[in-house]
């Protein structure tokens, strides 16, 4: 916020208009600086009498800097400023300093003042306009003879300052606010012309004609401060413009070539509204209030030839207001009516390839202070974007997502009109608002064509009944007016669904009554479409058609001494129909049940016409028999079936294999040596089918093992070293026992 310097009296202001009407005469730039000017400004009033002010613009803290080092600005002027541009008292006295210092005024702020400067703060045009001569002035005295050479009779004791044709000025204080408002009725005919470029067989040619009517104005608000009563300094801070309007008129578009064009406006009025100069106190405000009226293509793009227009004129009124400041204008209000006439019906066309254009006329207000030191121009344009568009390749989508992206060709017309408020000042490039816009038509050259055609995506569900459709539209139509993006689905059972304006992805779902083979058609207005086909098969509840199992003993080799002699191992198969999810398997004991087996769907089977889940299940120690709960689940119910199941001992064993080694030594006693005497250790495992229950191991027709285990082992003491032996192996379970088996081990002589 920009600090306010405190003076004592109170202030007020009884008028400031001097003059009811004054014209420039002459401007003359006495000094220039980066960041200031000096101007002598000559105005004529109405009473014939030349005024002349010699003012200062300064548009910053650093051009403050530069007129009082530059061209003598009175240093408590400068004070002033600094604290008008958002500087603190420690600024101030830190300025006062440094030219005490060294006698002369800085050329820039230390940091502690830019950090003030920096801070936000009204967003006023950051211009402030003083009048050099009374700048200058020290004393009441002195005031009074200015203004008396002037022409102004100054009686300070009196209600104020009166000018030789008696109007008060008088004044004291801070910054005051006020105001000035320009204003006029319009009545201004269109007509124009252009052929773009104007020599050439590759050309477009744009035709305007209308009239425009209604009521425009520009408002200037404004602040200024006094010195001894008399208005001396005045910054300016925002200007609203403001219309009502009538337009009325054709447009026609005709084009032929391949070239593109960058786009051209020309000016076709510029009715003034106001231009003169108003006084603030004894300071002289040029101001030039326009209307300026221009028209303009747009940027062109044009492939071949066409011709768009209106069948019928074109009728449009509204109103606008908008405030601007430095940095931006910000809407009050805005209306706009099309009054009937931007319908599909009105537009008449022909193409035959592409055609890009946005013709327009606009209307603005243009205000204009001090020969463009500050302006803001608010307009309203309405225009008609135009396109013919066209498309053939393989990259715009994979319709039925099958066999990738098909080949699709597209020509269409696309005509819109919008309207908007444009705004263009000194520190801001023009920007366009848009507060209008409506889609004419959308018209297909080709009937149809096919990349309007849709994306689609159907899945069934788990009960393969119930179809998830997912629809989008291809990438090189996306951006096609939504309300010609309209669709049809045909589900193939009778039944039917509407899709209106489809954006983006749209998913729809769809329930068939029985099995069978549909085929998905999706259709766009134009007749364009992708269709797709699906397979139903009605999900049933589950029926278990098959269990099997098997339960054996097997000894528990899974440790060297194992807790339990025998395992159990359970193994079996359940066959359903109606495409079950989970199993689940208990043993049904007098105690309780025991769970056997949880799982899902691990196969298919054809052979059975259902689904097989095998299960294995393998306990420690003897269970002779198991009463099976077999439960088999799909997403609509569950059936259930028993089965009694004895465990057996497998048949006869079958010797698969054995493993053997022999290591014969000698000993040797200390004291006296002994005949020698050898130890022989013979050690093995035996590998067979049958659940063997003992294994007996014989050299010759001894006995040298026999125990459940499949592992064993033998010392032996002898006199004479043995190169090896002869074992004879067997294994029996309850149902008998196995052939015997016969290996020659070969002994190996080990350390003493």
């Amino acid at each position: 916020m920009m600090l306010r310097k405190s003076l004592i009296y109170v202030s007020f202001l009884l008028d400031y208009s001097v003059t009811q009407a004054v014209e420039l005469k002459n401007v003359q730039i006495l000094q220039e600086g980066s960041s200031f000017e000096l101007k002598k400004v000559t105005v004529i009033d109405d009473k014939k009498k030349e005024r002349i002010s010699n003012l200062y613009f300064i548009d910053s803290p650093e051009g403050a800097l530069e007129a009082s080092r530059v061209d003598g600005l009175p240093v408590k002027e400068l004070e002033d400023l600094i604290l008008d541009f958002g500087g603190d008292n420690t600024c101030v006295k830190k300025i006062k300093k440094a030219i005490a210092r060294e006698d002369r005024v800085p050329t820039k702020f230390n940091e502690h003042c830019k950090k003030q400067f920096n801070k936000p703060k009204d967003d006023d045009f950051d211009v402030i306009i003083i009048d050099k001569d009374i700048a200058m002035i020290t004393k009441e005295n002195d005031m009074k003879q200015l203004m008396e050479e002037k022409g102004f009779k100054y009686t300070p004791e009196s209600d104020g300052l009166v000018d030789l044709n008696g109007v008060s000025v008088r004044g004291y204080g801070g910054w005051k606010d006020r105001s000035k408002t320009w204003s006029k009725s319009l009545n201004e005919n269109i007509g124009t012309k252009k052929k773009i470029p104007p020599d050439g067989s590759s050309y477009i040619e744009l035709k305007i004609e209308g009239s425009l009517s209604g009521n425009a104005s520009a408002r200037l608000d404004y602040a200024y401060k006094t010195k001894f009563w008399v208005p001396y300094k005045i910054k300016m801070k925002t200007v609203t413009a403001k219309a009502t309007f009538s337009l009325s008129g054709d447009i026609q578009i005709n084009g032929k070539a391949e070239i593109n064009y960058p786009g051209y406006t020309w000016s076709i009025a510029s009715p003034r509204i106001a231009w003169g100069v108003f006084f603030v106190g004894i300071l002289p405000v040029v101001y030039k209030v326009e209307l300026p009226i221009r028209a303009g293509s747009g940027e062109i793009k044009i492939e071949a030839s066409g011709n768009v227009g209106l069948k019928k004129k074109l009728s449009i009124s509204g109103e606008y207001e908008y405030v601007c400041t430095k940095s931006t204008c910000s809407k009050v209000k805005s209306k706009f009516d099309e009054n009937g006439g931007l319908t599909a019906d009105n537009i008449g066309f022909q193409a035959i390839a592409t055609v890009g254009i946005e013709p327009f006329v606009d209307v603005a207000i243009k205000a204009d202070i001090y020969w463009g030191l500050i302006w803001a121009k608010v307009g309203l344009r309405p225009s008609f974007p135009v396109s013919i568009n066209a498309y053939y390749g393989n990259l715009c989508g994979d319709g039925d997502g099958l066999n990738g992206n098909e080949i699709v060709y597209a020509a269409y017309l696309n005509i819109e009109f919008r309207a908007g408020v444009f705004f263009e000042m000194r520190w801001v490039a023009e920007k366009y608002l848009q507060i209008y816009r409506t889609n004419l038509g959308v018209y297909d050259l080709l009937n149809p064509s096919t990349a309007f055609s849709p994306e689609i995506r159907p899945t069934l569900n788990n009960l393969r009944d119930t179809v998830t459709l997912l629809i989008n539209l291809r990438e090189c139509v996306s951006d096609v007016e939504t309300n010609y993006q309209d669709f049809s689905i045909d589900w193939d059972d009778g039944s039917s669904h509407s899709i209106a304006d489809l954006t983006g992805t749209k998913t729809f779902t769809h329930v068939y009554p029985s099995t069978g083979t549909y085929t998905i058609k999706v259709q766009h207005q134009n007749g364009a479409y992708t269709e797709r086909a699906i397979t139903i098969i009605k999900t049933q509840p589950p029926v278990i058609t098959n269990v099997q199992a098997s339960c054996l003993f097997v000894v528990n080799n899974s440790q060297l001494k194992p807790m339990t002699k025998y395992l159990t191992r359970l193994t079996g198969m359940v066959v359903a129909t109606g495409s079950p999810s989970t199993y689940d398997i208990f043993n049904n004991t007098d105690l309780a049940l025991t769970k056997i087996y949880t799982g899902q769907l691990n196969e298919f089977s054809n052979e059975h016409q259902g689904h097989v889940d095998k299960f294995v299940k393998t306990v420690p120690g003897y269970i002779e028999q198991y009463n099976l709960n077999v439960t088999a689940c799909n997403k609509i119910a569950c059936s259930s079936s028993l089965l009694n199941i004895n465990c057996k001992f497998p048949a006869t064993p079958t010797i698969l294999g054995v493993k053997t080694s022999c290591i014969v030594k000698n000993k040797e006693k200390e004291g006296f040596i002994e005949k020698e005497q050898y130890t022989t250790y013979i050690t093995g495992s035996v590998n067979a089918t049958g659940l063997p229950s003992t294994f007996e191991v014989s050299k010759g027709k001894k006995v040298i093992y026999k125990d459940e285990l499949g592992v064993f082992s033998k010392r032996m003491k002898q006199k004479k070293k043995k190169k090896g032996y002869i074992l004879n192996i067997r294994a029996c379970n309850s149902e008998g026992c196995s052939n015997y088996f016969s290996i020659y081990v070969v002994c190996l002589m080990g350390k003493k």
